[in-house]
C-alpha cells in the first residue's frame, strides 16, 4: 500500500514538474528559504488519528536541515486479526514522532537550488507508543475472558536518506517531498505488561480457536503461559538493534 501510494505521487509529481520546466515563460523561483509542511505518512500507514508536521529551513545553496513532529495511535491491530477479539475500551492510545535530518541537495544535477530536487543526507527519527487496551476475547459467541494489555514501546533509528523535493505552482512555492530510501539501524524498546482472565478450556484442535491462539500468541508475548494458568502479569524490556528504513511524503508550502 505504502509502494502505490509512493509510486502514484511520484507519477504525478514528475508529470507535473515536467510540464511546468517546459514552459519558457516559467520565471526563475525566488529565494524562498523556509518550507512548511504536512507529513502524509503517518495517517496513511496507522489511520486518521496520526498527524505530524515540519519545517525546513535552507541553509545554503544547495544545503539545508528540517524537523519534523507528531501525534500518532498504533492502529487497532487486534480488532482487524479476528471477529473473535473484541476491543470493548481504550484506555490509553497515545504517542509521538520527532525526525530530524540535514540535506545535501545535488548541485549539478537539480535545475534550481534547494529546497528543489535530489538530495541525500543523515537523519534520525524516534517513535514512542504508549497504549492500555481491554480485549474481550469470544469464540461462537462464548466468551472466554478479558486481557488487559498496557505497553510502551520506543523506537529509535539513524541513518541516511534519498529522496527528491518537487516544487510546482506560481513561483514554485509548493513541494512536493519523497523520500524513498532511508536505510537505518534502530534501537528498539519494548516494555509489556499483561493481565487476563481468561475462562474455561481452549481446545486448540479446533480450527477456530487455533487462529485466536496464533494470533495472540504473535501478538502478546507470554499468551501461552496465560491459557495454562489462567492469568499471567508480565513485564520486562526488551532492547535491541535491528535494520529500518525511512518512507515519508510530504507536502508543503515555501516562504
Amino acid at each position: 500500500m505504502k509502494a502505490r501510494v509512493l509510486l502514484f505521487l511520484l507519477v504525478v509529481c514528475v508529470s507535473y514538474n515536467g510540464r511546468a520546466q517546459s514552459q519558457d515563460s516559467l520565471p526563475v523561483p525566488e529565494n524562498y528559504k523556509n518550507v512548511i509542511r504536512w507529513n502524509l505518512t503517518p495517517t496513511l500507514v496507522l489511520g486518521t488519528g496520526s498527524w505530524a508536521f515540519g519545517y525546513e529551513r535552507v541553509v545554503k545553496s544547495h544545503q539545508s536541515f528540517s524537523t519534523n513532529l507528531g501525534f500518532i495511535q498504533l492502529p487497532q491491530v487486534f480488532k482487524s486479526v479476528l471477529d473473535s477479539l473484541q476491543i470493548t475500551r481504550h484506555n490509553r492510545r497515545r504517542g509521538f514522532s520527532f525526525a530530524a535530518d540535514y540535506r545535501f541537495y545535488n548541485k549539478k544535477r537539480n535545475k534550481w537550488n534547494a529546497p528543489d530536487g535530489l538530495y541525500w543526507g543523515p537523519y534520525f527519527t524516534s517513535y514512542y507508543f504508549d497504549t492500555q487496551t481491554d480485549i474481550q476475547i469470544f469464540a461462537n459467541s462464548n466468551s472466554y475472558g478479558k486481557i488487559i494489555a498496557d505497553s510502551q514501546i520506543l523506537f529509535l533509528m539513524a541513518g541516511v536518506e534519498l529522496g527528491y523535493q518537487f516544487t510546482f505552482g506560481k513561483n514554485r512555492r509548493w513541494t512536493c517531498d519523497l523520500i524513498l530510501v532511508g536505510p537505518s539501524i534502530r534501537y528498539d524498546n519494548i516494555k509489556l505488561k499483561l493481565g487476563a482472565d481468561v475462562q474455561g478450556d481452549i481446545d486448540l484442535n479446533e480450527d477456530y480457536l487455533e487462529g485466536i491462539y496464533d494470533a495472540l500468541t504473535t501478538l502478546l508475548p507470554g499468551f501461552g503461559d496465560l491459557l495454562e494458568t489462567g492469568e499471567i502479569s508480565t513485564s520486562g524490556i526488551t532492547s535491541g538493534f535491528g535494520v529500518g528504513y525511512r518512507y515519508v511524503v510530504q507536502i508543503g508550502f515555501r516562504f
